[in-house]
């Protein structure tokens, strides 16, 4: 019960029909005024309401009462009740992150239900000193689970971008006959299609069935061509892995994510020593600093004027932050902010009005030092 508290838009809806007798639709009319504040609209389907009441047998005096609750719903109970909501379910998800971290983060990777790409959420398990393994098609579950302890997430396949949507399944249901021996034994009892099968080598599926992925393109690209004798004598005889760099940018592509390391590493001469830690901004409150991050997230907005804003989520291995470029620098620097997936900002630490915690607002982007001749 609500207490005789108007708090959802259905309530606007029973009251219109039951309590003044309005057509379902001229309700829904009164509901979408209420909602978007058409005061003119409002005042005009205030007389359809009482008309409609005093017809249903209600007297004025109750009209106007129930009136003054409908009318009190306009942007105020209804975001009352939603905020309430929202705040029991951020307490709970804090709750599960404070106790049982891993299990949480795995939890939002394998639904994606999070405000924020899978990225970001890789980011801060790594902060919080929770390792990732790529999938594993002789371990693979639907989704991301503790693998081990200390803990460590386990990407499942269905992670993979591009991935044909049933061959989880496929796998998993001829699993259960038995373990997979060799990149052989998982073709001949799955029938995998040959792209599918690369992108579970590059994305680390198959690292136990295969001594290295470049091997195992190879040996992906002979069964796709029916047979050995197609190798004309050009395969190599030996084969090295691909080198960790390369692994990471095959990660990424696959995931939205790196595995194997932080997504930094893909920088590497990036002069990251130069710049203000994310973690040290605080210090900084009401001045002027310059950092360096990977785009996690980004918006664009309306300012109150109609022009256009943007806010940037960037991080480094310190941390996360919140930035903003309002329309003066969007109009400058907003092409940069696309150009590039890490960037360079300058700009000076706000405060939140709350007193707890801080932002950017920034007032320069550029290309990251040490990337300039790239």
């Amino acid at each position: 019960t609500t207490h005789g508290v108007v708090a959802y838009e259905e309530h606007i809806l029973q009251i219109a029909e039951v309590f003044a007798g309005m057509p379902p639709g001229r309700a829904d009319i009164l509901r979408r005024a209420l909602v978007k504040m058409r005061d003119a609209e409002v005042a005009t389907l205030k007389d359809e309401f009482a008309q409609q009441a005093l017809f249903k047998g209600r007297t004025p005096g109750e009209i106007e009462a129930v009136w003054s609750l409908v009318a009190g719903f306009r942007g105020y109970a209804f975001c009352r009740a939603h905020s309430t909501a929202y705040a029991l379910e951020a307490w709970q998800a804090a709750w599960m992150k404070k106790h049982h971290p891993a299990e949480f983060l795995a939890a939002v990777l394998t639904h994606g239900k999070g405000f924020y790409p899978r990225l970001l959420y890789t980011l801060e398990a790594r902060r919080l000193g929770i390792g990732l393994l790529p999938p594993d098609v002789n371990t693979a579950s639907p989704g991301s689970y503790i693998a081990e302890t200390p803990a460590l997430i386990r990407v499942p396949l269905s992670a993979i971008k591009d991935l044909g949507a049933n061959v989880p399944r496929i796998i998993a249901t001829e699993r259960q006959h038995g373990p997979y021996h060799s990149l052989d034994d998982l073709v001949r009892r799955t029938r995998i299609a040959p792209h599918d099968l690369d992108l579970l080598l590059r994305g680390g599926a198959l690292d136990g069935l295969v001594d290295s992925r470049t091997a195992g393109v190879w040996r992906v690209r002979q069964l796709a061509a029916q047979g050995p004798a197609l190798w004309n004598g050009n395969a190599p005889t030996a084969f090295r892995e691909a080198p960790p760099l390369q692994q990471l940018h095959d990660e990424m592509e696959a995931f939205g994510f790196t595995i194997s390391a932080h997504p930094l590493d893909l920088w590497p001469d990036i002069r990251w020593e130069t710049y203000c830690p994310v973690a040290t901004m605080g210090s900084f409150l009401k001045q002027r600093v310059t950092l360096c991050g990977i785009v996690v997230a980004d918006r664009t907005h309306h300012q109150s004027d109609g022009r256009l804003m943007k806010f940037l989520t960037l991080c480094d291995r310190s941390g996360l932050v919140e930035t903003e470029l309002f329309a003066q620098a969007y109009q400058r620097f907003g092409f940069e902010t696309l150009r590039f997936p890490v960037l360079e900002v300058h700009g000076r630490v706000e405060p939140l009005e709350c007193g707890r915690g801080h932002t950017l607002r920034i007032e320069s982007v550029r290309r990251p030092r040490g990337l300039e001749a790239h």
